[in-house]
């Protein structure tokens, strides 16, 4: 089996006014140990556009190869998940489409679209790339001459091996969003997109746009990512209002495990296990619901703590993320009164209350945070 170091690629060509979508949330190849095995319907791939949307016909979740053997090949339809057709499919009333396995361990919300078993469940090990694509119901020439209106295994992206798609197909079919997930096997790897999360860049030659960002995350295997907020560009890594976070998951943490209820990011004292690392610790509970644009920390050395409130601004219920449930949750106008107040929770009911600024105060194991919230 090949060693798995992962990189990440993300990536936007062309535009579609009508229908634009994002690859909001991915997990592939969750870790695995003897105590607390993997099992094969654990991956995700969340999904956001416009709320309620029908997805446009010819629309294609394709997963295409990084690796030196054979890159830029789209990979086989079925139960690998290398060619998901979207067409038609409607995004929640939240705007995402959750795609899942039978059996899957995750809570999701109500407000998502559940698409089951388009996949085994299995994907394709790294290297590879994930694009959702609009074939725009032009042909393409595939290896064989064969002229092809939807994608097809016979498809090579990259036919000149230079880690850059073709323009046969940039100029027929429109690449909406996309994540590559690289290892570094292989004397060259390949990702085909504009932000590059690497583990270890120095084993292998990745070859890219000149114009993508490459992070670099050490030596540590980030394996699960989601979009910060509703971002759409790609700045990711220790920068100034990123758009992606991504970060090392534990295999005991699992939710498969009866005493684990979801899947977080590792922390570590010596090591970068998220990347901002302000996120190490984060609790990922949040699929198939609104990903969490705002971050308030609180760390001690003895128990580092992470809180993130979501969505700010909100038109009614918060949410707090990083924990199970924190001690007490307290919201406060500006003229330092105390509105509302809830314990031993994660969320509160803003419905009620008028719009405007206030503070929200978040106390948990003695320590207690404060940030400004936006009530629309």
């Amino acid at each position: 089996m090949k060693k798995i170091l992962l990189a990440f690629t993300i990536m936007s060509i062309g535009t579609s006014l009508s229908a634009q979508l994002y690859i909001n949330e991915i997990m592939v190849q969750p870790p695995s140990s003897g105590s607390c095995p993997k099992q094969d319907n654990e991956e995700l791939i969340e999904i956001r556009g416009a709320a309620g949307a029908t997805i446009a016909d010819n629309t294609y979740l394709i997963q295409v190869e990084g690796d030196d053997s054979d890159p830029g090949d789209i990979e086989s339809g079925g139960g690998q998940g290398g060619i998901i057709d979207l067409s038609g499919k409607i995004l929640g009333s939240n705007g995402t489409l959750v795609i899942l396995t039978t059996g899957h361990p995750y809570s999701v919300s109500s407000e998502t679209t559940v698409l089951l078993d388009v996949t085994d469940g299995n994907l394709e090990d790294s290297s590879n790339n994930f694009f959702l694509i609009n074939t725009n119901g032009n042909s393409v020439t595939d290896d064989n001459g064969t002229s092809r209106d939807a994608p097809h295994s016979n498809h090579d992206l990259d036919e000149n091996n230079d880690g850059i798609i073709d323009t046969k197909f940039t100029d027929a079919w429109t690449f909406m969003d996309g994540i590559s997930i690289l290892d570094d096997d292989d004397t060259d790897e390949y990702g085909y997109a504009e932000v590059i999360f690497a583990k270890d860049t120095s084993d292998s030659n990745v070859k890219k746009s000149t114009t993508a960002t490459l992070v670099d995350t050490s030596n540590q295997q980030f394996r699960y990512f989601f979009r910060i907020g509703n971002s759409t560009g790609y700045k990711a890594g220790e920068v100034a209002n990123p758009d992606w976070v991504g970060g090392t998951v534990n295999s005991c943490d699992n939710p498969h495990n009866a005493d684990s209820d979801n899947w977080r990011f590792g922390t570590s004292g010596t090591g970068v296990r998220a990347l901002p690392e302000e996120w190490e610790g984060y609790v990922l509970d949040h699929l198939g619901a609104p990903n969490p644009d705002n971050v308030l920390s609180v760390s001690t050395l003895e128990n580092p703590n992470s809180f993130l409130l979501y969505p700010n601004p909100t038109e009614g219920i918060v949410h707090i993320s990083g924990k199970e449930s924190v001690d007490a949750i307290r919201l406060i106008n500006i003229s330092g009164q105390l509105i509302m107040e809830a314990t031993n929770a994660k969320t509160l009911d803003l419905s009620s209350q008028r719009s405007g600024l206030y503070l929200i105060e978040i106390e948990n194991e003695g320590r207690t945070t404060t940030g400004k919230l936006i009530k629309r």
